[in-house]
């Protein structure tokens, strides 16, 4: 394994790119027209006009979003009866599914890569006033396989980027670069691409973990639609158990991958390990206090209606409320990357309240990105769920059903928020954060100003876990 240098760049050309380019990314989610344009399509080698920056700290631009799961990384749950037909019921990920299908895979993933998600599913979403996608990809889109893995790296994952950033471009609404799945698996779920071991934590796997960010922004560089992505996820839902050495190596990870995307004007999003022996906002507060608001932004993936089936309204409301206020006066964006409708309320007219009650909450701070946007039945689950459950986490079958608005004005997303009936925790203060290069080493970390608008005082409740399958 190369050694890394303190920014977390590899001394051996190999993998990873330099971390120096700047990308111009970023994004602000106002003005332009809603729908495709098509302007991709013309000459695929003229310059387009950049989208405006992404503005974390404009307190009207909030993410209303959407993952794209189940694209560029397998999760059986999600389509199971595929996923079982194609590659056996002993296929639990990725990493099983390429060790199956053999020297079918390439092929099979293809099709699998051009059908998932359509270009007309993506004009369903926008106009439902989605501005923010979340692609979630593994780091072997981005490099290659070590050795052992079987997955089929840098075998057109890009070229999938490529197309998807150009229907984005088009419909003027912006992407983050979720990155799902990491060396080793960072969590041991099929959403990693291996279910199974922990193995992220080690020297090897973190190094290549700096060559997959550091060639995402040599890849964005020089990108055609590069102003669509504003941020990168550097590593979804890592798995620390409270371990005072992982989460050491992650902090220091997240250190340098900071760095790293700041450099190339990259918001980095960062996810809270679950820690659990404290509240993670206040485990994280340290580092995020004296970082830029715009380039920082913290990630929570709460799920109050679900794990284990909560029936119960007013605790999930309470839930959801505590996590908007707990968010007030945090040193960075908060945000809230996976959410769904999953909920055991047997209540008419609760599925669309919870939904409108949990996209206004998360609007507190940065906004949030919904899991996911599409989710398909199971005539045999073992690894998906109750039918009626799957069309909880799949937000074109809930726009299909009515429980969200069909139409939606991505542009003015705080408004559009705003006039969602059926909200519960009051209105939505108005917060500003100060760069931090102007407030000084005194400064106590407390960046953020809020309004004196209606801010309810609730009891503080143990935020969920965050899980999406039935794996283990």
């Amino acid at each position: 394994m190369a050694s890394k240098n303190a920014d977390g760049t590899s001394n051996a050309a190999t993998k990873g790119s330099n971390s120096g380019s700047s990308s111009g990314s970023g994004s602000s989610g106002k003005g332009g027209s809603s729908g495709s344009t098509n302007a991709n399509t013309t000459d695929p080698n003229a310059p387009v006009t950049p989208l405006p920056r992404w503005n974390f700290t404009d307190p009207n631009q909030k993410m209303i979003g959407v993952n794209i799961g189940n694209w560029l990384v397998l999760e059986r749950w999600l389509d199971e009866d595929w996923f079982t037909q194609t590659a056996g019921d002993n296929a639990y990920d990725e990493w099983d599914f390429s060790q199956s299908l053999g020297n079918k895979a390439l092929s099979t993933l293809q099709d699998h890569w051009n059908t998932w998600v359509t270009e007309a599913e993506i004009d369903t979403l926008v106009a439902a006033g989605i501005n923010t996608f979340r692609l979630n990809v593994g780091h072997w889109a981005f490099i290659p396989a070590a050795s052992g893995e079987p997955y089929l790296a840098m075998s057109g994952q890009k070229e999938q980027l490529d197309k998807m950033l150009g229907w984005l471009y088009d419909r003027k609404v912006y992407a983050i670069i979720d990155l799902h799945g990491m060396p080793g698996s960072q969590n041991g779920d099929q959403s990693s691409g291996h279910r199974g071991n922990i193995g992220w934590f080690t020297q090897d796997n973190v190094g290549r973990s700096y060559d997959t960010v550091n060639a995402v922004v040599a890849w964005l560089s020089n990108h055609k639609y590069k102003s669509v992505v504003h941020s990168v996820g550097i590593i979804n839902e890592p798995q620390s158990h409270n371990d005072d050495d992982r989460l050491q190596m992650l902090r220091s990870y997240y250190e340098g991958t900071y760095q790293i995307l700041s450099k190339a004007g990259l918001t980095t999003f960062f996810h809270h390990a679950f820690v659990n022996n404290q509240k993670p906002l206040d485990y994280w507060r340290d580092f995020a206090t004296g970082k830029d608001p715009n380039l920082l932004v913290y990630e929570d993936h709460p799920y109050p209606g679900y794990f284990p089936l909560n029936k119960d309204a007013s605790s999930i409301v309470n839930t959801i409320c505590d996590l908007a206020q707990q968010s007030v006066g945090y040193p960075v964006p908060v945000s809230y990357m996976e959410w769904s409708a999953v909920n055991g309320v047997e209540q008419d007219g609760f599925t669309q309240s919870y939904y409108n009650t949990q996209l206004s909450a998360f609007a507190w701070s940065a906004g949030s990105t919904f899991w996911t946007f599409k989710a398909k039945h199971s005539s045999n689950p073992r690894e998906a769920i109750a039918s009626y459950l799957m069309d909880e986490y799949s937000l074109v079958t809930l726009i299909a059903n009515g429980i969200v608005a069909k139409t939606a004005n991505k542009d003015q997303s705080l408004s559009t928020i705003k006039a969602l009936p059926n909200q519960q925790c009051g209105n939505i203060p108005v917060a500003s954060w100060s760069n931090p290069s102007k407030t000084g080493a005194g400064y106590s970390g407390r960046r953020r100003d809020i309004s004196e608008e209606a801010v309810p005082q609730q009891h503080l409740v143990r935020r969920m876990r965050s899980k999406r399958s039935m794996s283990a």
